[in-house]
C-alpha cells in the first residue's frame, strides 16, 4: 500500500518540522510548504491526500488556499484541516466552513488532538483502501 501524503503549509517552520515529525511517525508521507501559493503550486506535483494548512500566512492565507482548492474540480474532493492558533474563535471557524474546509483544529489545544485526527484519518483512509481494493 502506497503512505499516505500530507500537505502541510504553514509559514512557521518549527510548526511545520513537528508537524511533519509526527506525520512520519504515524507513517504517513509529509510535504511542508510556507503558504498558499506555494501549497497551489506543489499540488500541481505532489499528489497529496489531505492538507492540514494554517491560517494566518503571508501572500495567500488558509482561508483563501482551502477556498482556492475546493473550487478546484481537480483538488475539490482532498480533505482541508485548517489548524491554526491565530483565528481562534467562533467566526474564523464559521469563515473556514464556509471556505470549504472539513475540519477546523486550534492550536492552543493540546499536541494530542491532532494526533488523534491524523490517526483518525490514516484509518478512514486504509479502511477506504481496503473496501475499494485500492
Amino acid at each position: 500500500m502506497n503512505r499516505l501524503k500530507v500537505l502541510v503549509v504553514g509559514d512557521d517552520s518549527v510548526s511545520n518540522n513537528l508537524l511533519r515529525a509526527i506525520l512520519e511517525s504515524e507513517g504517513l508521507d509529509a510535504l511542508c510548504v510556507n503558504n498558499g501559493l506555494e501549497a497551489l503550486n506543489s499540488l500541481n506535483d505532489y499528489d497529496a491526500n489531505l492538507i492540514i494548512s494554517d491560517g494566518k500566512m503571508p501572500l495567500l492565507d488558509g482561508f483563501g488556499l482551502a477556498f482556492e482548492v475546493k473550487n478546484n474540480p481537480r483538488l475539490k474532493n482532498i480533505p482541508f484541516y485548517l489548524y491554526t492558533a491565530t483565528y481562534s474563535n467562533d467566526e474564523h471557524e464559521k469563515r473556514a466552513m464556509e471556505q470549504g474546509v472539513n475540519l477546523y483544529l486550534r492550536k492552543s489545544g493540546s499536541i494530542r488532538k491532532i494526533i488523534h485526527v491524523i490517526r483518525d484519518f490514516a484509518a478512514a483512509q486504509s479502511r477506504h483502501d481496503t473496501a475499494t481494493g485500492f
